[in-house]
């Protein structure tokens, strides 16, 4: 693989795609969990597994100052009644 900007990369990766006219799998990892050594396995693992992209987040220990609570009420129970 040659040296290129992540965004060069990425957009590449959803080009081809749609070259091939299919969906991409985005697999979204949170780093550490449930435990660095399976977390290490399970990212190892995903291209294998037909990962196209993989998201990988980083916890927090505090929510983001910037975040609004939604005063909606929940989401309806599935199936409706």
């Amino acid at each position: 693989m040659t040296a290129t900007p992540a965004g060069g990369r990425i957009k590449a990766r959803f080009e081809a795609l749609a070259r091939e006219n299919r969906a991409g799998f985005v697999a979204y990892v949170m780093a550490g969990d449930p435990e660095p050594g399976t977390a290490m396995r399970i990212l190892h693992g995903l291209p294998a597994a037909g990962a196209d992209l993989i998201e990988l987040a980083f916890p927090s220990p505090t929510p983001w100052p910037t975040a609004r609570r939604s005063s909606a009420p929940p989401c309806a129970p599935w199936p409706p009644a």
